[in-house]
């Protein structure tokens, strides 16, 4: 990835002809295959994130953090399994494992590549949650941790909590300090609210980030709750695929999974999917073929309750799109 200088128009390039449904490129290292039913290679997906990274340092690279969030939710989690690393990954499967011998160009060294790529870009990712300013620091992503930076050579400490609708940052500091604290507001929430300190906030959004410049206190806190929009992206072969914010929501692949897409809604703060039979969807082993393009369908439509990509080993990411009558 950083040999071929992702920068955002390459990036979206290739992600037209490569899809990205869990934040990796779904297909081989060299990109020869143009299909999302294609692996995603771990050690490519580390390289891409640090590839992410570096673009993130530049002005006006909000692309470049959705693609890592996309990424750290998704993908990233996905291809760890207990004690073990999975070389590859696919969006659509009815298994864990996916055999190399069905994906392109396996180099020899692939696992151990593998395992060091995918550590140089979470160390990437990382870096990338918090990163300093001259006049304090800028909030990026929202992965929960402890991240420290330098301010007036004042030590200031953000810990990122995961909570109820959102995070909570809160501060640690030896002696107040006053600088500027921007917030990142992530386009996925279609309203994002923010406290400090339990008081609501009033701050202007501007160029996507919310900036706090006052003097900190230890302990002081800042309150985020989202609201994550849900949303059908296009995908390969007038395919359809569910995002509820940065996470892609899945069909867990049981004996009964050729299902086409027909509409999503909230019921009960649960994505429900409303689904009908294909009549036919092929597959090879533990892996589906390719989505049919906008197949016949037969029974009623039902609904059924999707999970987080990386919360199953067996999914079905990518829905047809149903033939209408």
């Amino acid at each position: 990835a950083t040999e071929l200088n992702a920068t955002k128009n390459g990036w979206e390039r290739l992600n037209r002809h490569h899809g990205a449904i869990c934040g990796g490129l779904t297909s081989d290292e060299l990109l020869e295959g143009t299909s999302p039913a294609e692996a995603v290679s771990t050690a490519g997906l580390g390289a891409w994130a640090e590839a992410l990274a570096s673009a993130a340092l530049t002005e006006k690279a909000d692309w470049a953090f959705e693609a890592l969030e996309r990424m750290a939710y998704n993908a990233m989690p996905a291809c760890i399994s207990g004690d073990e690393l999975l070389a590859f990954q696919r969006v659509n499967t009815l298994g864990e494992k996916v055999d190399d011998a069905v994906c392109f160009s396996v180099a020899d060294d692939h696992a151990a590549r593998a395992l060091v790529r995918l550590t140089r870009g979470y160390a990437a990712l990382a870096s990338s949650v918090v990163t300093a300013r001259a006049d304090g620091a800028s909030i990026n992503l929202y992965m929960p941790g402890r991240y420290a930076v330098t301010v007036d050579d004042e030590l200031l400490i953000l810990t990122i909590s995961a909570a109820a609708k959102g995070v909570t940052i809160t501060v640690h500091v030896r002696q107040e300090v006053r600088c500027a604290l921007r917030l990142r507001m992530p386009a996925w929430s279609r309203n994002t609210e923010v406290m400090v300190n339990g008081a609501d906030n009033h701050e202007d959004v501007k160029n996507g980030m919310m900036t706090f410049d006052r003097t900190w206190h230890d302990g002081d806190v800042i309150a985020l709750n989202f609201e994550p929009e849900i949303k059908v992206a296009d995908g390969h072969h007038q395919g359809k695929y569910i995002l509820r914010g940065p996470v892609v929501m899945v069909l867990p692949a049981e004996e009964n999974w050729q299902k086409a897409f027909v509409s999503v809604g909230v019921e009960d703060n649960r994505v429900v999917a409303v689904l009908d039979q294909v009549k036919e969807w092929k597959k090879k082993g533990n892996v589906p073929a390719d989505i049919p393009v906008l197949p016949e369908t037969a029974g009623a439509p039902e609904k059924q309750q999707l999970v987080p990509y990386a919360k199953t080993a067996a999914r079905i990411a990518l829905f047809p799109g149903r033939k209408q009558a």
